[in-house]
């Protein structure tokens, strides 16, 4: 009779540990989506701001139009730049 409820005591401790292993392994895998979910959040908030922040840039609308044509003249003449290395 002894045996028998070893043998029992031992298949259910058998099973709580595949339970438990498995279990943590579950865990694992929802802290590593939980903290790729967070770094994604904070991503995308981060670049939700860097687009505001350029299109502000790009929204002044006070500036003279000749003035955007002559830093596009000054852009296009660093091109022509030589350098003398020697």
């Amino acid at each position: 009779e002894l045996d028998v409820k070893l043998a029992e005591h031992e298949a259910r401790l058998t099973q709580m540990n595949e339970s438990y292993q498995l279990l943590s392994e579950r865990l694992r895998e929802l802290v590593e989506a939980r903290h790729v979910l967070r770094e994604t959040a904070v991503f995308f908030e981060k670049a939700a701001i860097r687009e505001s922040e350029v299109r502000h840039s790009l929204d002044d609308s006070s500036a003279p139009l000749l003035q955007h044509d002559d830093r596009e003249h000054q852009y296009s003449m660093v091109g022509d730049i030589q350098l003398d290395l020697e």
